[in-house]
């Protein structure tokens, strides 16, 4: 969302300034980051699920939120054909409560992603986390689609170890 401003004087409107927009603005749901990189190291990264405008149910104080559905997709990689996603998301759903808005922020909320250690040198893969509203009362909220966010997962090698022969194995630094 952005405004132009022309400015022109009362009794004469065809002498008009150029025209000024301010700053865009994004009114809706996002993530933040909007992508997101992260290993197979077992780690949880933090992901924010915003909203820039304001939170409002009129007449519905007692249960006033929006609910969001949270699902991940595998993209994979380009050589391959998508399978299960590579990473894990620490809820299912988030709510987002109403508040007073500070700053570009009116309501948000966090859920951690980890990467899949599937211990296999499949490379690096890419997942995406979506949000739908979930059974939204408001008809604002009910055709809406928040931005997805793009999570590359970064493969490490993995450690072998193996034995041959009776007494001789080979352990995971390589001795």
């Amino acid at each position: 969302v952005f405004c132009t401003v022309t400015a022109f004087r009362r009794g004469s409107p065809e002498q008009q300034s150029l025209p000024e927009d301010s700053k865009s603005f994004y009114a809706g749901i996002k993530f933040l980051p909007e992508s997101l990189e992260i290993a197979e190291d077992g780690k949880e990264y933090v992901l924010t699920v915003l909203s820039t405008i304001p939170i409002a149910c009129p007449g519905q104080d007692d249960s006033c939120k929006i609910t969001l559905q949270l699902s991940t997709e595998d993209l994979g990689k380009s050589s391959q054909a998508p399978g299960p996603p590579d990473i894990t998301l620490s809820a299912c759903q988030v709510d987002l409560l109403p508040g007073s808005c500070l700053g570009s922020s009116c309501a948000a909320a966090t859920v951690t992603v980890t990467a899949a250690t599937d211990s296999a040198r499949d490379g690096n893969r890419a997942s995406r986390v979506r949000a739908r509203p979930l059974a939204p009362r408001d008809a604002l909220w009910r055709d809406y689609t928040p931005s997805l966010v793009k999570v590359t997962v970064r493969d490490l090698p993995t450690g072998n170890c193996y034995s041959f022969t009776d007494p001789h194995i080979i352990t995971f630094d390589g001795w």
